[in-house]
């Protein structure tokens, strides 16, 4: 067995860059709590942490799940572009027909799920999931360009532009800090959607995609969240006053759940028939271009 340094060198550049992006990622995640915590108090803290979690779930109890399901897809068919475009595009469009109308459902109902779950004490995270819900069901597709970086080797650039993007949003987080945790929350989230571009396109263009054949793919699922948007504010506009916010809740759940099955039905029919197949995701065989 021969040792071969350059390959040592290879796999060791490629770990190291991939262990800093992690634990840069890990630190930038935890700034805005930082910065509230000293700056505005334990009580604005808690306030602004319960909402950015409920943001982050749909990355991690969903996004994270699938990008670890299909890493193994993705490396096997990274020499295969056309194929390795197709998984991708499948598993964004899978995650966006869950979180798409579980986040936009939560920022439909805002206010009475505060109230009704949390109560009145805790009703400053009604703006700040206002701002949080919409921003998390984009950030549960985007998550998944970093198995992208993963599978193509490409660690290096995932730090670089890491690095580069997280720093714009500090920024961004420490301008708002002087309008209080509704300032620190409109700077996250606008830096976010600034960079939101770039941070799909520099991985894209790795393997050969695009925003528009992303959007056409989301397209369906857009349409159906954005309809059952539509019945639920009108719900809430109409009814919602009159039967109390636990009642509203309830009735903007069971709306927003048949609504949504309704119109995927109609305009979706071949992501529900999918989704509901979910033994696929297990037969690499029924994976092709």
């Amino acid at each position: 067995m021969m040792f071969v340094w350059s390959e040592v060198r290879g796999i060791m550049g490629y770990s190291l860059n991939l262990v800093g992006y992690n634990v840069f990622y890990y630190f930038a995640q935890n700034v805005d709590n930082l910065l509230i915590g000293r700056f505005l108090g334990t009580g604005a803290l808690g306030v602004y942490d319960l909402a950015f979690k409920l943001m982050a779930f749909p990355m991690q109890a969903i996004s994270a799940v699938f990008g670890k399901v299909m890493l193994p897809y993705y490396a096997q068919a990274q020499d295969d572009l056309p194929r390795f475009r197709h998984v991708f595009l499948q598993i964004a469009r899978a995650i966006a027909f869950i979180t798409f109308p579980l986040m936009i459902g939560l920022f439909a109902t805002r206010e009475h799920f505060v109230l009704t779950v949390f109560g009145a004490d805790w009703a400053g995270m009604i703006p700040l999931l206002a701002m949080f819900a919409p921003l998390a069901a984009i950030r549960s597709v985007l998550t998944t360009t970093g198995s992208i970086y993963v599978a193509t080797g490409r660690a290096d650039l995932q730090l670089r532009w890491g690095v580069v993007s997280n720093l714009m949003v500090f920024a961004g987080l420490a301008i708002g800090l002087q309008w209080g945790v509704i300032g620190v929350a409109t700077g996250f989230t606008v830096t976010s959607l600034l960079l939101l571009y770039h941070n799909f396109t520099i991985p894209f263009r790795l393997v050969g995609l695009n925003m528009t054949i992303l959007l056409r793919t989301l397209k369906p699922t857009l349409l159906c969240t954005g309809l059952m948007l539509a019945l639920l504010v009108v719900f809430d506009l109409t009814v919602a006053d009159l039967i109390g916010h636990s009642a509203a809740l309830a009735s903007m759940v069971c709306l927003g759940a048949t609504s949504y099955a309704a119109l995927t039905w109609i305009f979706n029919r071949h992501m529900l028939q999918q989704f509901l197949e979910t033994a696929k995701l297990k037969k690499p065989a029924t994976i092709s271009s």
